[in-house]
This record gives structure tokens, C-alpha cells and sequence, in this order.
């Protein structure tokens, strides 16, 4: 299978590549709206289309939503776009159907959830994702508090999504000597876990 992953991250574009190939996709990237219809194009004038396309619903210039739209002038209704966002999908579902986008990935794009997804579009049983999402339901937080010492923000940023998701409020801390004085500030039993980064500027996570 070959896809297209479309996100005007690269560190997202890369892990995501990386991830589809250990699941046996083979997978391209292009940054931004325009050089993914210049791709498609070109691949698809050879006979040589994707199967799948991922594309990031928030992107300049040219949006998610209006790179749908074009990839439709070009490939027709056949090939399956999914959006990929850290965002609510009930919030675009309307618009990226009318838009002609099939379905919905959550960030981040971890192996599993792409594995879950995708089984809809290559001919696999659905039962997995419903699965997966009973199992995430089950799980609830709400109330429990994490200090979470991380300095890179788009890792931090990460940890939050997928731990706010489940019910945890999530504090940051953007090195060691933070979370220390953090730490030191709060009473007794307010952390329920502390997440620590190994390395990081000030003082490391060994040293906290």
C-alpha cells in the first residue's frame, strides 16, 4: 500500500512515515497542501496513486479541508482521505464530509492508532478501533494531577493531549530545577505521579 502523509510538521511527517512502515505502508510526505496536490498529481497522471491519504486539518496557506477539495478534482471520489488532528473531529465532521474526507486519526500517530484506523481501509475487520475505544472509555482520571518535567514543548504538548484526554490535569514543568520547586511548593499527596525527562538543561531528570 502506498500513502501520503501531509502535515506542515516534519518531525510528525517522519515519525508518521517511520511508524506506517513498520505496519508494511508505504508511505510519503509532503509539508503543505500545494506540494501535496503537486505530488498526487504527478502520481496519479502515472498510474501510480496512493491508496491513502493523511492529511492535517490545521496548515497555512492552504488548509486540510480546501487540499481535500483539490485532491477531489483530481483523483475523484475512489481514494480514502483521512484527517489527522489533536483537535475534536465532532467539530469538522459535517464540513470534511462535504469536503469529500472519509474519516478521522487522532494526534499523535502512534503505531496503533494508525494500525486501528487504517484496517477500515485496507480491508480488515472494524472490531479493532471499536475495541481500542471501548477500552480508552473505560479508563477515567478526572481529578488526579500530574507534574510532568519535559523541556522539548512539542513532546510536552504530546504527553498533555493524550493525558488530559483520559481525565488528568497535567502541570508543566520545563526542566529539573522546576519541577523540584514545584514539587516543593505543593502539599503533601497534591501530585498523584511525576513523568521526568532524563536529560534536560539546569539540572537532569537523575538529578531531580
Amino acid at each position: 500500500w502506498r500513502m501520503l502523509v501531509v502535515d506542515n510538521n516534519e518531525d510528525l511527517c517522519r515519525s508518521a512515515v517511520s511508524a506506517l512502515k513498520e505496519i508494511g505502508v508505504s508511505a510519503e510526505w509532503a509539508l503543505s497542501g500545494k506540494e501535496a496536490l503537486e505530488l498526487i498529481e504527478h502520481h496519479y497522471k502515472k498510474q501510480e496513486g496512493y491508496e491513502v491519504v493523511l492529511l492535517d486539518w490545521k496548515m497555512p496557506e492552504m488548509d486540510g479541508m480546501e487540499t481535500a477539495r483539490e485532491i477531489r478534482k483530481i483523483v475523484g471520489d475512489d481514494v480514502p482521505i483521512l484527517i489527522i488532528s489533536a483537535y475534536d473531529w465532532s467539530d469538522i465532521e459535517e464540513e470534511a464530509a462535504q469536503a469529500g474526507i472519509h474519516g478521522f486519526i487522532s494526534k499523535p500517530l502512534f503505531k496503533s492508532n494508525l494500525y486501528a484506523e487504517l484496517r477500515r481501509y485496507i480491508g480488515g475487520d472494524e472490531s479493532v478501533p471499536e475495541e481500542g475505544q471501548e477500552a480508552s472509555e473505560e479508563k477515567d482520571f478526572t481529578g488526579r494531577r500530574i507534574l510532568l518535567a519535559e523541556d522539548i514543548e512539542l513532546n510536552w504538548e504530546i504527553a498533555e493531549d493524550i493525558l488530559t484526554e483520559v481525565g488528568f490535569h497535567v502541570e508543566w514543568a520545563e526542566n529539573g530545577e522546576i519541577c523540584v520547586e514545584k514539587f516543593k511548593q505543593s502539599e503533601v499527596g497534591y501530585y498523584d505521579a511525576i513523568l521526568m525527562d532524563i536529560r534536560m538543561p539546569v539540572m537532569d531528570g537523575y538529578e531531580a
